[in-house]
């Protein structure tokens, strides 16, 4: 297990093959209704108080990434919204195969392919079966990585959508964790919505 503190008050975790059977954790079984998940983010975050000093007192979101053997774990502090009692914890999950990994050369680009986006997300597309893509984003270097999970059925055009913004740099499972352990996560699972929330 490795823990890396970020400067925006976040926390990057680690957990490779061992550490998931130690906590008794299988990432598609994951939830914070399971007891089991919720047992093993309580570990979590005693032993990220005492290794880092990491504490979360109003809230906390607990995102999850795939990897290659474990997976990486994004802790947000604060991040309880309207509804939600003061210190409960929220885990939003990504699961879905065969992600797609694009390098976009800087923000220009970013909030380009987010405007593109925007015309699958139509009202008439509705009833089509199209079932948004979770999104990550990290950045890399001096650039950006968006890792795409596509849904059942990726809408016609996405692809060419995706490749006139950016530059497909990998595809699969290798990819993405390629990208995760070397990026610094910005956004996991929901790239697209922040985005759009910064327009």
């Amino acid at each position: 297990m490795r823990m890396e503190p970020m400067d925006n008050g976040c926390l990057k975790i680690w957990l490779n093959t061992e550490d998931m059977q130690a906590l008794n954790l299988r990432f598609e079984t994951m939830d914070i209704r399971d007891p089991a998940t919720r047992e093993a983010i309580a570990k979590l975050l005693r032993a990220a108080e005492e290794q880092t000093g990491f504490h979360a007192a109003n809230g906390l979101l607990v995102e999850a990434l795939p990897l290659n053997e474990g997976c990486l774990l994004l802790l947000t502090p604060g991040s309880s919204t309207g509804g939600e009692r003061p210190g409960s914890h929220r885990l939003r999950m990504v699961r879905a195969g065969g992600p797609l990994v694009y390098s976009l050369a800087g923000v220009d680009q970013l909030f380009q392919l987010e405007h593109g986006w925007q015309r699958f997300r139509r009202p008439e597309r509705t009833g089509s079966g199209f079932r948004e893509p979770a999104t990550s984003l990290f950045r890399f270097g001096n650039q950006y990585r968006l890792v795409v999970y596509p849904s059942f059925i990726v809408p016609k055009g996405m692809r060419s959508m995706l490749s006139e913004f950016g530059t497909l740099v990998g595809e699969g499972d290798a990819a993405a964790a390629y990208t995760a352990e070397h990026g610094q996560p910005l956004a996991v699972g929901d790239a697209m919505d922040r985005l759009a929330g910064l327009r």
